[in-house]
């Protein structure tokens, strides 16, 4: 079976002259392309690496996450580089706040291939917008996964590696010649509702029910938890209760509230509007199993070679020290010859059934490549 992905090289701190000496070291065994995972990390000139980035002979391709995922472990610092050795094609598109202004136009050879890793700035506006018009150009053959990359300071910034440089308000598009089976689960339940989106603003709820959404989710939150919310606390107490939305299908799609306003809710991804919402709470024990399970349901008795784990950034703050659990879980559901590496993102990202294009938060989506004799 050809090899898919090499071994992931753990650099301790971002340093473009350790980076650049790793990559060059790696270019003797001929990847087709580096997938570079990243820790944010304070004070880092990333100016720095755009010289070395646009020197390179191959595509590097990545971003910088909360944290990164290797195996069964979290690090919270430094970055993995993993050489990818199969054949693929690597398009970014610039300017994703304004996507509904300019078309993103796939050229043909990215939709030759099979699966497509999508890794976009995470805390910047149109992401639904970009990632529909993946979907539109794309159709409903193509298997689609990744993340959202960016800070937990929430301070949007250079976030995506690109062949041109680090680059922010942005989407990365790698067309893999590489058959990928996604397990998807998050866990969460019902906690209240449901209530009517019918005024928002992208990725911003401004009324539910024709009241304003603030009020609204803090009677919701203080009723059921005993605590008011504000300004200051609000990230520590809204992780505990995001918000579902409700589809067709009958599943939920959890959406992560992160910030308010006087105005709004903000959250990761756009919510649209006159959808039925509910707000949701979380067991541990059913957040560590749901995502174990998609991997078993997914694969069915058939072995893994390697996965790529985009895992919600909240999921972790949530869960806390059994996070540790739910990387045991997953590594366990893959098998013990499974490599697996990742990240904690802000969103995370996977076709569905029908041929469109989510984006998840709160939410474990597993990419599998699965051994075949």
């Amino acid at each position: 079976m050809q090899q898919i992905f090499g071994d992931a090289h753990y650099i301790e701190r971002l340093e473009p002259d350790v980076l650049s000496a790793t990559l060059h070291s790696l270019m003797s065994f001929h990847p087709s392309g580096f997938l570079l995972l990243a820790c944010d990390e304070e004070n880092t000139d990333l100016s720095a690496y755009n010289t070395m980035l646009r020197s390179l002979d191959i595509p590097v391709f990545g971003g910088i996450f909360p944290s990164i995922i290797r195996n069964k472990q979290t690090i919270e610092s430094g970055i993995l580089v993993i050489p990818v050795f199969a054949p693929l094609e690597v398009q970014v598109f610039e300017g994703v706040s304004k996507c509904h202004e300019q078309a993103f136009n796939i050229s043909f050879a990215m939709q030759d291939f099979s699966s497509t890793l999508m890794l976009i700035d995470g805390l910047t506006r149109g992401i639904g917008n970009a990632m529909n018009q993946v979907f539109q150009e794309y159709g409903q053959s193509k298997v689609v996964f990744g993340g959202g990359a960016g800070s937990l300071s929430f301070q949007q910034k250079p976030c995506l590696f690109t062949p041109n440089g680090i680059v922010q308000d942005a989407m990365i598009l790698v067309a893999i010649k590489q058959d990928f089976e996604l397990a998807i689960g998050h866990g969460w339940e019902v906690l209240d509702g449901p209530f009517l989106a019918n005024q928002v603003d992208d990725n911003q709820i401004l009324q539910l029910n024709f009241e304003p959404a603030v009020d609204v989710y803090r009677e919701v939150i203080k009723r059921f938890d005993g605590r008011d919310i504000d300004s200051d606390n609000f990230f520590e107490i809204a992780t505990n209760y995001p918000f579902g939305l409700e589809r067709l299908d009958e599943k939920l799609l959890v959406r992560d509230p992160i910030t308010l306003n006087d105005k709004a809710l903000v959250c990761v991804g756009r919510v649209p509007e006159s959808t039925m919402l509910y707000i949701l709470k979380g067991d541990p024990n059913n957040l560590i199993s749901a995502a174990a399970k998609a991997i078993e349901d997914k694969l069915q008795n058939q072995a893994a070679s390697s996965a790529l784990l985009f895992d919600c950034i909240s999921r972790k703050l949530f869960l806390e020290d059994e996070f540790a659990q739910e990387l045991q879980g997953i590594n366990n559901s893959l098998g013990e010859n499974t490599s697996l590496f990742g990240a904690l993102v802000l969103g995370e990202i996977a076709s569905n059934k029908a041929g469109g294009i989510d984006l998840h938060n709160k939410t474990a989506v597993t990419a599998i490549v699965v051994q075949h004799d």
